[in-house]
């Protein structure tokens, strides 16, 4: 346990480093969400073996503590980092924290940068913005499937011929075009609209909110 006691706490502390001090585009929340949960787990398990070892049980303490207090700051870095906020969001945030130094900057940005401006003081404004951001994102995708879902349909027209069909005479022959087996096409369009009129009466549907 000695070992695997030192491995985590150098492991943590360099990964810790890396997801505060890296660049913020780097960040996925989710698999780091995932990692901190295991590796406390594994810490809380460590405390019990290391209990008699006063030493070793001072560093897993610190380790826990470390970790504990990282873990109040995932739900802000999960908000942050989310892939559905865009541009409009972060002006948004911009304007609520009376600030010109929140839109990120590819390269530059990290997430030191927000702590140090007090990101974590506006945490409800943060939830909040970035949960309309995940429902426009969520309704942004669902318009993409339903594009895609018309990507394989093909119209097949056929020649139909009315009026004097049997006449010699070529001016009385009569001719259009149709489509022929449009009940998938009839369907899919019913479902489509469905599903579109439920969009519009999203709260979150507003013009220019969502990538075309």
């Amino acid at each position: 346990p000695h070992l695997k006691l030192w491995i985590m706490y150098s492991d943590f502390q360099r990964d810790r480093m890396e997801w505060i001090e890296g660049p913020f585009e780097n960040l996925d929340a989710d698999p780091i969400e995932s990692y901190v949960t295991k590796i406390f787990d594994s810490t809380v398990k460590l405390r019990k073996d290391l209990k008699q070892y006063s030493g070793p049980f001072k560093i897993v303490s610190q380790l826990y503590d470390d970790i504990r207090q990282f873990q109040e700051e995932i739900p802000v870095i999960k908000a942050l980092a989310s892939r559905a906020m865009r541009h409009h969001h972060w002006e948004q945030l911009a304007a609520e924290m009376g600030r010109d130094d929140v839109v990120p900057e590819e390269g530059t940005t990290t997430m030191e940068h927000y702590f140090q401006i007090g990101i974590k003081d506006h945490i409800a404004v943060v939830l909040n913005i970035s949960i309309v951001a995940e429902k426009q994102f969520g309704l942004e995708n669902a318009l993409k499937a339903m594009k895609r879902e018309w990507n394989p349909i093909e119209f097949e027209c056929i020649r139909y011929d009315f009026g004097h069909a049997t006449s010699p005479d070529p001016e009385k022959l009569s001719f259009s075009y149709i489509i022929r087996g449009i009940d998938d096409v009839v369907a899919l369009l019913d479902d489509h609209l469905v599903k579109v009129q439920t969009m519009r009466a999203s709260p979150f549907i507003k013009a220019g909110d969502l990538e075309k």
